[in-house]
């Protein structure tokens, strides 16, 4: 786990970790996602190749450009579909789309723990198929103050407009965020935005972590120690 610490980590000669939000990722933080789900539905039901499906998101910025919000939701799938040639309809190709994410649970059964002392965030490289399929399937997500998603910004992190809608929307400063998130790029982005940050590497690493740096003193220890195992 790469640390970036500055002035919102615990020191030796403090009793706690102090800050007042936490900015969680969600792909590969809170719910791990395998792009190969979408290849594979994909060629599932429209028989064309999973390897040719495969290079063309390797090789085409259609996704990236989604995340960016430089297509509506229709627009997207209707230009995948026409350059792939499948043979699919646009309801078929977002159901298959959205297929690809799996649940962190450990982590997520502690949210309930964390909100109680922390403003949640969410800051996530997303768009409209992904967005609406994880926050449908989970009502953890109503825990988050705010959801930032880089298709309503515009941009995509690490850009600095991404994290400057953190501080003007939270109204946090950034010294009192810790932001965390799987990608060093987006941890470089951060911390040069003002904000301290954890570089998430995976989900057991990562809560003996914040439980080492404090983050449930004083809070229910029993209760969270439960949530965490019994998920």
């Amino acid at each position: 786990m790469v640390i970036n610490p500055q002035s919102a980590f615990k020191q030796s000669n403090q009793p706690h970790y102090i800050f007042e939000g936490i900015v969680f990722d969600l792909g590969n933080v809170l719910q791990p996602y395998d792009p190969w789900r979408v290849v594979d539905n994909l060629a599932t039901i429209s028989g064309r190749s999973r390897w040719l499906i495969a290079l063309y998101f390797r090789i085409s910025s259609r996704w990236r450009q989604f995340d960016a919000g430089r297509y509506s939701k229709e627009d997207f799938c209707r230009r995948v579909i026409g350059e792939l040639r499948l043979r699919i309809s646009v309801l078929q190709f977002e159901q298959a789309f959205a297929d690809m994410f799996t649940l962190n649970r450990q982590l997520v059964a502690l949210l309930p723990e964390l909100a109680k002392r922390y403003r949640l965030i969410l800051l996530s490289d997303n768009n409209p198929i992904h967005s609406a399929y994880c926050f449908g399937q989970h009502d953890f997500y109503a825990l988050f103050e705010h959801k930032i998603l880089s298709f309503e910004v515009g941009a995509c992190k690490p850009s600095p407009l991404i994290y400057q809608r953190v501080f003007d929307l939270t109204g946090i400063p950034p010294s009192q965020l810790v932001f965390i998130d799987d990608r060093k790029r987006n941890i470089r982005g951060a911390v040069s935005a003002g904000m301290s940050a954890i570089h998430f590497g995976n989900e057991e690493d990562f809560i003996q972590f914040i439980r080492l740096q404090g983050w449930f003193d004083g809070l229910d220890h029993a209760k969270a120690g439960v949530a965490a195992t019994g998920s």
